[in-house]
């Protein structure tokens, strides 16, 4: 069903999703700091470190070579560790607060599964990304027009969308009794409040970027409910009641049965996987330089900080919409697509190299906003 390479500890996932997003950004984040140069004591230990060990291997080859090999292994491990650190940050801000909180997660969408609304919750997370945004903004109105009381808003802001973000990840699972249990009714005073902010804060950012990027397209009625059925069918259990287990039930099928559709799935991942995490990366090294600023003047507009700057603040919106479009309209869609061919009836057999043998007619695959017909996006 995997290539002997994808079975293997290191996959192809690790570069992609890691070591690539971990080697741009510890990349960008040596410029920055080259950039601050003598005034930062951090750089002045690297730079003392550096002659210590150029004087010790001047004359030896050998040594030379040595240090090269260990230097790069060093670097490789770095930039591995440092793209894990960024999924998890990525995980929890796109994934959990984006995704799952604001925009709803792709199997809800594409197939029209209710959810839960927790308003309190969903007004916090919708507070941190308008503030992210707001933040973002300013500085791109910095970066343009060389405006300082901008950098001064923007820096605030972003101190501003910590402090909500340390509340949501510290504060709220201390007070929370249960995971099942809403902090505060959605029925009370608070919980009517917070609807109208995330309705708001909805309403500005969230549907904008959901409606740009066509995420809210869905398949028709028809195939919605042919897929549930042949879920049922297949599982035995209602797919409104499966909560998240839709996704991972849905997936091991897939990928039990088609060796294509596998391969398939994975190029998906991987590119998402890769996308979403430099779109992360980008962001932090705008954030880590608008911090600076606190400590070291002209951080962001000095050479080569400022071309930096510009360039994270172009590839992180940039990498992030692509993310979603490959998430929702690529790997969701086709993840779907899979199991309803794989689950037909006219799907006879799956041989032994994992590839179905399907004799069937093309349904009518047509989405919720027309008669136009869903190809893969």
């Amino acid at each position: 069903m995997t290539s002997l390479f994808e079975k293997s500890h290191f996959s192809i996932y690790d570069f992609m999703g890691y070591i690539i997003p971990g080697c741009f950004f510890s990349t960008l984040l040596f410029v920055v700091f080259m950039g601050v140069g003598k005034r930062s004591s951090i750089v002045c230990y690297v730079l003392e470190i550096y002659e210590h060990v150029s004087r010790g291997t001047m004359n030896s080859t050998v040594l030379e070579i040595l240090l090269l090999g260990f230097v790069s292994f060093f670097a490789l491990v770095l930039f591995y560790l440092v793209g894990h650190v960024i999924a998890t940050i990525s995980h929890l801000t796109i994934d959990r607060v984006l995704v799952f909180s604001l925009l709803k997660y792709p199997f809800i969408k594409k197939l029209d599964l209710p959810g839960t609304n927790d308003y309190f919750i969903m007004a916090l997370h919708a507070l941190i990304w308008f503030t992210m945004i707001a933040a973002y903004l300013f500085l791109l109105a910095y970066l343009m027009f060389n405006w300082w009381f901008s950098l001064t808003i923007s820096l605030n802001i972003l101190l501003l969308c910590i402090i909500i973000a340390i509340i949501r990840v510290c504060v709220i699972p201390i007070c929370s009794n249960s995971p099942d249990e809403l902090l505060v009714s959605n029925e009370n005073w608070p919980g009517r409040y917070s609807k109208k902010v995330y309705g708001f804060i909805n309403r500005c950012t969230i549907n904008p970027i959901s409606k740009l990027l066509f995420l809210e397209r869905k398949f028709s009625e028809n195939f919605i409910a042919t897929v549930k059925q042949r879920f049922e069918e297949t599982f035995n259990v209602p797919m409104s009641d499966s909560d998240t287990n839709t996704y991972w039930l849905i997936h091991h099928y897939v990928i039990s049965r088609s060796g294509v559709f596998e391969k398939y799935k994975n190029n998906w991942l991987r590119l998402y996987g890769l996308c979403r995490n430099t779109a992360m990366a980008s962001s932090l090294i705008c954030g880590l330089q608008v911090l600076l600023s606190l400590k070291y003047r002209l951080v962001i507009s000095g050479t080569p900080n400022m071309q930096v700057c510009a360039l994270c603040a172009v590839i992180a919106p940039l990498f992030l919409f692509r993310y979603l479009v490959l998430y929702y309209n690529y790997y969701t869609k086709n993840l779907i697509r899979a199991f309803y061919l794989l689950s037909s009836p006219n799907c006879d057999n799956v041989n032994t190299s994992g590839n179905p043998t399907v004799s069937f007619s093309i349904p009518n695959w047509t989405t919720t906003e027309g008669n136009q017909s869903v190809y893969p996006d």
